[in-house]
């Protein structure tokens, strides 16, 4: 197996019973997904929806005809819902191994030493930039990618390292296919919803203590000193899908939501979503 998907199972397995740890997080992120806007809520997908800790399957079910949920573990998905619904619930629908990196095998090329060089990257990232995923369920009306960009952004850290001088340019390479991924799930008027994780108390020991009136202040004073994960900057990814030449024409209707923390043991994140309709205007 791909060792860069191998962590990606092994992190799943260990938070599998982290049900409670994801309360709080929990519940903001399934309020968001029943407050999103939609000219229909027919069809809903989830991707990177792991051990679904992220998510209440049943209160989300209640809202949704049909739940699309993408991972590339599967077992995950399973036990996800098995902990929440005991059975598998017949408008849920699976969509396993898919490698939403698009370019897996290539990256486990570079950490293998297998690759390198400036041809080489060039590759990679034109392969990044053109990656398809035929398998994964279209015109949804609503998408959502919950805390599945930073987990991208792994894969590029693990194959380069963390210093590799072009690493900022392939992360954001990754997050440019993954907004145009947004827009390609969605039918015309869907809502996505892109919810990251973006700065950890490791950076910010202040986190878990700064008072929830204050917290929005003190993160963006943090953004502003460049203390965030690369690429993960909710401000810069708004800016990017109203001023990007390729995704500006397939967004509308774009604003960053309130940030939250997710208190994970160890560490506590700062969390925030990117909201934002899919135009209804033909690009083109």
């Amino acid at each position: 197996m791909n060792q860069l998907f191998s962590e990606h199972f092994r992190r799943n397995a260990d938070s599998r019973d982290s049900w409670k740890c994801f309360s709080e997080h929990r519940q903001r992120v399934t309020e968001l997904l029943l407050s999103l806007e939609s000219p229909s809520y027919e069809r809903l997908c989830i991707l990177g929806a792991g051990n679904c800790n992220d998510i209440d399957l049943r209160q989300l079910l209640q809202k949704y005809h049909e739940i699309h949920l993408v991972d590339i573990d599967e077992t995950a998905l399973l036990s996800g819902i098995q902990m929440q619904c005991g059975k598998m619930p017949g408008n849920i629908t699976l969509h396993t191994g898919i490698d939403l990196t698009g370019i897996g095998q290539p990256l486990e090329a570079w950490k293998a030493g297998l690759s390198g060089g400036e041809a080489a990257f060039q590759e990679l990232l034109s392969q990044a930039a053109v990656a398809t995923f035929d398998q994964l369920p279209k015109d949804c009306n609503v998408v959502a990618s919950i805390g599945l960009l930073t987990q991208l952004f792994d894969c590029g850290v693990l194959s380069l390292g963390p210093s590799h001088e072009r690493l900022a340019e392939l992360l954001v390479c990754l997050r440019h296919r993954h907004l145009c991924l947004l827009a390609e799930t969605l039918c015309s008027g869907g809502t996505a919803a892109l919810v990251t994780d973006f700065v950890a108390s490791t950076t910010l020991p202040d986190l878990p203590k700064i008072a929830a009136e204050q917290l929005a202040s003190y993160l963006s004073a943090a953004i502003a000193a460049g203390n965030f994960f690369t690429g993960a900057n909710p401000q810069a990814i708004h800016a990017t899908l109203l001023h990007d030449a390729k995704l500006a024409p397939l967004f509308e209707q774009i604003r960053i939501h309130p940030p939250w923390r997710w208190n994970f043991g160890p560490r506590v994140y700062a969390v925030c979503a990117v909201e934002a309709r899919r135009s209804s205007t033909p690009v083109a």
